[in-house]
């Protein structure tokens, strides 16, 4: 299938980043909100929860290279607010890649109390 997005990839550019930054000099972009994910599955999942008129989710994947992940997430937003600052723009990073805890914090020990 030839999508937009696999014409992109053949390219090398970033689909995301390119989808976002275009849709910026458009009058979608002061009532449209621009999710970008780690993944797809994340996408996937983000897209049930929303509007799909008035909000798009991607992937922070970047073609052809691979490079994904909350880091990649990062760089994203904030490439696209520093071209355009006002921009509805979200990233969301999966809570399993940064944890935050008190170091003095002692889990208990687990303990059988089927008895």
């Amino acid at each position: 299938m030839n999508t937009l997005q696999n014409i992109i990839s053949d390219t090398g550019t970033d689909y995301t980043v390119d989808t976002i930054l275009m849709q910026q000099r458009t009058p979608a972009a002061t009532t449209h909100t621009w999710i970008v994910a780690e993944d797809i599955d994340d996408v996937q999942i983000y897209e049930r929860h929303t509007d799909r008129e008035k909000v798009s989710v991607l992937p922070s994947t970047d073609y052809p290279a691979g490079d994904r992940g909350c880091e990649h997430v990062e760089n994203i937003v904030s490439l696209v607010l520093t071209s355009y600052p006002g921009a509805h723009v979200l990233g969301i990073r999966d809570c399993d890649y940064t944890r935050y805890e008190i170091p003095e914090h002692i889990h208990p020990a687990n303990s059988d109390r089927r008895t």
